[in-house]
């Protein structure tokens, strides 16, 4: 008992002893780094894909509409070529479209996880800028709902409608209206606007 308590007390027991609790720490603290390090980098590298995916189905979306969002979607979903992806495209209404989920999981908000794409501000639009993007909106509801609801419904344009733009806005084909803010609290403007014909 007496050799163990001399062992115990001795100045190399204690050097020994130190040494082992600063080595474990020195390890622990390497492990919690690397492992912190690891799921850093894989967030990011998730991260990374996400965005890349959301660039380019903002491409295909701006460059063929509706239709050539879902063939990228498609793309993107196709087993044969990608198995980690999940994907889903919906309507308005929360109908699929495209992508590898049969449906919206029934216990995800789908409020909480929108992309949201900057679009032009139209207050300042020229009427050619305003023809593009009502051509895009009609062309977006043909892509979903077919030809003869996109031909039939009236796109408005509500931008900033005068008297003196309201014939060029009004000669453009997929503009079928106006609807007039400012304009309309001076009579004179607002009665120039809806005397207006083609």
């Amino acid at each position: 008992m007496k050799r163990l308590r001399r062992i115990a007390d001795s100045i190399t027991f204690r050097l020994a002893l130190v040494y082992t609790l600063v080595f474990g720490l020195s390890v622990g603290g390497l492990f919690y780094f690397l492992f912190w390090a690891t799921i850093g980098f894989a967030t990011q590298q998730v991260e990374a894909q996400i965005d890349a995916d959301v660039a380019g189905f903002s491409d295909s979306y701006f460059n063929n509409g509706i239709l050539g969002l879902i063939t990228s979607v498609r793309r993107r979903a196709d087993r044969a070529t990608n198995r980690d992806g999940v994907y889903l495209l919906v309507d308005s209404l929360g109908q699929p479209l495209a992508g590898n989920l049969t449906g919206w999981p029934a216990k995800m908000q789908a409020h909480d996880l929108w992309l949201n794409f900057t679009i032009n501000d139209m207050r300042t639009a020229t009427p050619e800028t305003a023809e593009e993007m009502h051509a895009e909106i009609r062309r977006t509801i043909s892509g979903i709902h077919g030809e003869a609801p996109a031909a039939a419904i009236r796109v408005l344009y509500g931008g900033s409608v005068k008297p003196d733009n309201i014939a060029s806005l009004m000669a453009k084909e997929n503009i079928d209206g106006a609807l007039v803010g400012g304009a309309s609290l001076d009579a004179a403007s607002f009665a120039s606007i809806i005397k207006y014909t083609h």
